[in-house]
């Protein structure tokens, strides 16, 4: 079954927390529309633990996407380097 026909069905109740986190993606990519939307809007902004979670989420996401632009010191790879090589010949 169609992942958004499934959604689509469930969400015609209130949806749970479970069901909730099962389409995080999908709402976060702005694939859920109208009235599956407006429900799972309307339990992010009622349920304190879910509303919480989206937000840890999205912050998640917004951090692994800049995380390539960290540079590693040049010691700290030259150390890990002659750790590595230590340990090898040690073995």
């Amino acid at each position: 079954m169609n992942p958004l026909v499934w959604i689509s069905n469930k969400l015609m109740r209130r949806p749970s927390c479970e069901e909730v986190n099962r389409f995080l993606v999908e709402y976060v990519e702005g694939l859920l529309e109208g009235e599956t939307r407006d429900k799972f809007e309307a339990h992010i902004k009622s349920c304190k633990c879910c509303g919480p979670y989206l937000d840890d989420y999205r912050t998640t996401i917004k951090m692994a996407k800049t995380s390539y632009d960290v540079e590693v010191p040049e010691a700290l790879i030259d150390h890990t380097l002659e750790f590595l090589r230590v340990r090898m010949n040690d073995a």
